[in-house]
């Protein structure tokens, strides 16, 4: 049997972690932003840009702030002191370990991608980043004494580009055969928690991947936010639990054991789009009807199933 590789791909904050990334760097200069802004709690903070939480807008809030609040905030303090003190989900970072361990032993090689609207330096700081193939998230310039320019910053839509350059292993506009793929799209795992998600759960999901949401366990407010908000794009809504046993780690296992096992060769994406009602041709539709009514593999990725607890 050839070997596989499986891509995992992540979202960082309240998919690997239990809270923002930012919210040690706020939880630090608490005393300023009380003083110039009034706030009291660290996620009031994204009140103060519109369009915080999709990217770019608060970085630019905080080069503003930079001077006043952030006074020496620097790419070296985020990696060394602030990045390890953001608060991780259950059972990460041995989390990779164990799923690169049952990838190993099923003959598969696994390969871990963050892509994340948060801070690289932060990121970075983590107990998280020496597991990982690689990161993609904003950046900022700095000086010795401050953050002053935004080097990059990763929209929701950008996810997507990151997961087309990663799994193409090569230049994201050039037109490869399938077999010239890194990564298949149908090998990939992606895993989120909300709307900035969306584009990379779709992306993925129509072309024969796994998209998992997840929210904080034992959070019914949030589970019924992650059903009406991602239910029609992804394949799992999960409590966010990496542990050994969890819901999580057995919907992976599956889901990985279907792609060492598939031999299907229906390219999915004309699944995804009878499903849709997106053809027209009304014998490939049956055609399709038919092979989804036999197919195992198709069958399980087709469908949507949630777990609370």
């Amino acid at each position: 049997m050839d070997k596989k590789n499986i891509g995992f791909f992540y979202d960082f904050d309240l998919t690997l972690s239990e809270e923002f990334q930012q919210y040690p760097i706020f939880r630090e200069y608490w005393f300023s932003l009380f003083t110039y802004y009034g706030i009291r709690q660290p996620d009031n903070y994204w009140r103060l840009s519109d369009g915080s939480d999709l990217g770019i807008g608060y970085m630019e809030q905080m080069i503003k702030d930079a001077p006043k609040i952030f006074n020496g905030l620097t790419n070296k303090l985020m990696k060394e002191k602030f990045g390890p003190q953001i608060k991780l989900a259950p059972n990460i970072p041995k989390w990779f370990e164990n799923i690169n361990n049952f990838c190993a032993v099923n003959n598969v090689d696994s390969e871990h991608h963050v892509i994340s609207l948060g801070i690289l330096p932060l990121i970075e700081g983590t107990a998280v980043f020496r597991y990982l193939s690689s990161v993609n998230a904003g950046e900022f310039i700095d000086n010795e004494e401050s953050i002053v320019e935004i080097k990059n910053a990763i929209s929701p839509f950008r996810k997507v580009e990151y997961i087309k350059r990663i799994c193409k292993g090569k230049d994201l506009y050039d037109n490869l055969e399938l077999d010239e793929y890194h990564l298949n799209y149908d090998c990939a795992l992606v895993f989120g928690d909300g709307q900035s998600d969306l584009d990379m759960f779709r992306y993925v999901h129509q072309r024969g991947g796994v998209a998992v949401g997840v929210f904080e366990k034992g959070n019914k407010e949030a589970y019924e936010k992650a059903v009406s908000k991602l239910g029609s794009s992804v394949n799992y809504i999960v409590p966010r639990d990496y542990s050994s046993d969890s819901i999580l780690e057995k919907v992976v296992q599956e889901s990985v054991n279907d792609i060492i096992n598939r031999n299907c060769d229906m390219d999915y994406e004309i699944i995804h789009k009878v499903k849709l009602k997106q053809l027209r041709n009304q014998q490939i539709k049956d055609i399709v009807l038919d092979h989804l009514e036999k197919c195992d593999s198709c069958k399980m990725r087709s469908e949507a199933k949630f777990y609370f607890c």
